[in-house]
């Protein structure tokens, strides 16, 4: 690893909980709230900061969420979700997955895939946007197939659930 890239610096708020961990943390935040606990463990660059972070919340309701971040190793991107009825394990990288895996208790596994062209940032990407005209040049040659697409079915792609139907939508007409 280069102990030179922002990554390791301290002083531009490098590290691996920081720089990779922020995803695991979200999904835990999203799914259980606000942890009751945190108990964590890093080991630390030279530089000072953390190259490895795990850590486990716990909530008083019993739920706990246990995650892992790092520099130093290529560890398993998928995301398990785990209940007492069973789990799902939504698949590497899990912030841009196109399948996942339900495991009922006592049951076979079910394998969903849904094909989606994405770097995982396209809602983040969607507060730089300009108007919505100039959007849509983005979609290349099917530019005036999703612009009708948008228009017929009265959509503002700056709210992230049109924004999805949009890029299923184009997903779709690129696979035609």
């Amino acid at each position: 690893n280069d102990l030179n890239l922002r990554t390791f610096n301290k002083s531009l708020g490098g590290g691996a909980q920081l720089d990779v961990g922020v995803y695991p943390m979200f999904l835990a935040l999203w799914l259980l709230g606000k942890p009751d606990s945190v108990k964590a463990h890093a080991s630390l660059a030279i530089t000072g900061v953390d190259d490895n972070t795990s850590a486990l919340l716990g909530y008083k309701n019993g739920g706990a969420a246990s995650i892992f971040s790092s520099f130093v190793s290529d560890s398993v991107k998928d995301a398990v979700i785990m209940g007492t009825k069973g789990s799902i394990t939504i698949h590497s990288a899990w912030h841009k997955a196109t399948s996942f895996t339900i495991r009922k208790n006592n049951e076979e596994p079910q394998y969903f895939e849904y094909p989606y062209k994405s770097n995982g940032l396209q809602f983040q990407a969607i507060k730089k946007l300009p108007p919505t005209k100039n959007i849509t040049s983005i979609f290349g040659d099917k530019k005036v197939s999703v612009e009708k697409f948008i228009k017929v079915n009265q959509l503002n792609i700056k709210d992230e659930r049109h924004l999805t139907l949009t890029f299923d939508y184009y997903n779709q007409a690129v696979t035609k």
